[in-house]
């Protein structure tokens, strides 16, 4: 694929016996109230624009290569990385989650099609590293 019209990676040091999917898990079932609202407001304001809605975040029940989680396809699953993808008519958004050693990385890659997706990401492309950021946080605390 063609170079990202928009990327995002954040690190965090990695505790010992912690997987990707044990990670996310943590980042979706801990997500805080704001950050579900935020969500509920881009829904709302996405469907003006025909858009997929994101919903809240919760714990996933079930999660295998091939499947849904959230709003993501699950493109490759497994202890050490995770890499998922949203497609719309207005961008496709590809994410890994991956353990390399003692660190948790999460990249972030975004490919814009239209006006839309260049609106969108206006916000979207500020507000990201923020919410990655404290649900990284979040997920490493312990509760």
């Amino acid at each position: 694929m063609s170079r990202p019209d928009y990327e995002s990676i954040q690190t965090r040091p990695a505790p010992d016996g912690l997987t990707v999917p044990e990670l996310y898990t943590r980042m979706t079932s801990r997500t805080p109230g704001w950050i579900n609202l935020a969500m509920r407001v881009r829904d709302r304001i996405g469907r003006l624009f025909g858009l997929r809605t994101i919903d809240d975040f919760s714990a996933p029940t079930a999660m295998q290569e091939g499947s849904t989680v959230h709003f993501w396809r699950i493109e490759e699953l497994g202890d050490d990385r995770m890499q998922v993808s949203a497609e719309d008519h207005h961008l496709i958004v590809r994410a890994v989650l991956e353990r390399n050693e003692d660190q948790f990385r999460l990249t972030t890659r975004v490919h814009i099609h239209n006006w839309v997706g260049r609106l969108y990401m206006l916000p979207v492309g500020i507000a990201h590293p923020i919410i990655c950021n404290t649900m990284l946080n979040r997920a490493l605390t312990p509760p």
